[in-house]
C-alpha cells in the first residue's frame, strides 16, 4: 500500500507564519525532509519526528528519497521556507514522480511566499502587476536571465529578485542591478529585506542608483519598484492608479 508525500511551504520560518495547514500536514508525517535551514524552522515545534537532512542543492535527492519513502507505505513531508511552488521543492518532486511513473499519493500545501514577506515588511510595493525572476544561473543559463531583466526592466514593472546573490553566481545581481539602471530613474525606490520574520532581519528603502550588491546574500530579497512606486512614512507602496480614474482627496 502506498504512502502520501505533503510538498509543505513553511513560511519564512517564524511560527507565527505557518499556516494551520502545514502544521496539520507535518503533525501527520512520518518522516521530514528538508534542507538544514528549513529543518531547524520546524523542528523544535515537532521534536518528536523523524528528519532527513541534507545540504543545498540537492532537491532531486530529497525528492527521491520521499517517493521511496512514501512507496513503503510512509506519510513524507518534503519542506520549503516560503512556498514551496515558488522556486521551492514542489516541481522536481513532481519532475521525479512524473518520470518514475509514481502512483503514491501527493498534496501541496502552500506557504507565505518570501516575495509576500518581504511586500508586507517593506509596506504594498506589489499592489499593481509584478514579476518574479531568480538571479540564479545554476539551472537557468545566464543569458536567459539576463534577457528576461532586461524585458522587465524595459516595462516598468515593480520586480521580485529571488537568490540575488550567491558563492557560485557573486555578480550577477550587480549585472542585473546595471540592465535595469539602463532604463530606470536612478531614484526608483528599492526594497531590500533579509531574514523576513526571522531572527536577524533587516529591512531597508533605498535608491535604485544607491544598491550596494555585496551587502546582499541568498537570505535576502530584493524588490525593485517602477516609476509609480513611491515611499510614505517609511513604507514602499505602488500606486494602483486609482488616483488616475477616482478623486481621493481627502
Amino acid at each position: 500500500m502506498y504512502g502520501k508525500i505533503y510538498i509543505i511551504g513553511i513560511g519564512p520560518g517564524s511560527p507565527d507564519h505557518m499556516t494551520p495547514a502545514a502544521r496539520k500536514a507535518l503533525a501527520s508525517s512520518d518522516v521530514i525532509i528538508g534542507f538544514s535551514l528549513y529543518v531547524s524552522f520546524v523542528r523544535e515545534e515537532f521534536p518528536e519526528k523523524k528528519y532527513e537532512i541534507s545540504g543545498m542543492q540537492n532537491e532531486l535527492a530529497r525528492a527521491r528519497r520521499a517517493i521511496d519513502l512514501a512507496d513503503q507505505g510512509m506519510t513524507v513531508a518534503v519542506i520549503s521556507s516560503g512556498d514551496a511552488g515558488i522556486y521551492g521543492i514542489a516541481a522536481p518532486t513532481l519532475e521525479m514522480m512524473q518520470r518514475r511513473g509514481s502512483n503514491v499519493e501527493v498534496e501541496i500545501v502552500p506557504g507565505i511566499s518570501a516575495l509576500s514577506s518581504a511586500a508586507s515588511l517593506l509596506g504594498s510595493p506589489l499592489t499593481n502587476d509584478f514579476a518574479v525572476i531568480s538571479m540564479s544561473d545554476l539551472l537557468t543559463p545566464l543569458e536567459v536571465v539576463m534577457k528576461r531583466a532586461e524585458i522587465f526592466a524595459k516595462s516598468d514593472i515593480v520586480t521580485v529578485i529571488y537568490n540575488p546573490r550567491g558563492s557560485r553566481f557573486p555578480d550577477n545581481l550587480r549585472k542585473a542591478i546595471d540592465i535595469f539602471a539602463k532604463y530606470r530613474d536612478p531614484n526608483t525606490v528599492v526594497g531590500i529585506v533579509r531574514n523576513a520574520y526571522r531572527e536577524g532581519q533587516s529591512v531597508k528603502i533605498t535608491k535604485l542608483s544607491e544598491i550596494v550588491p555585496e551587502e546582499i546574500d541568498m537570505l535576502t530579497t530584493v524588490i525593485v519598484g517602477n516609476s509609480e512606486t513611491f515611499v510614505y512614512r517609511d513604507m514602499m507602496a505602488t500606486r494602483r492608479g486609482y488616483s488616475k480614474k477616482y478623486s481621493i482627496d481627502a
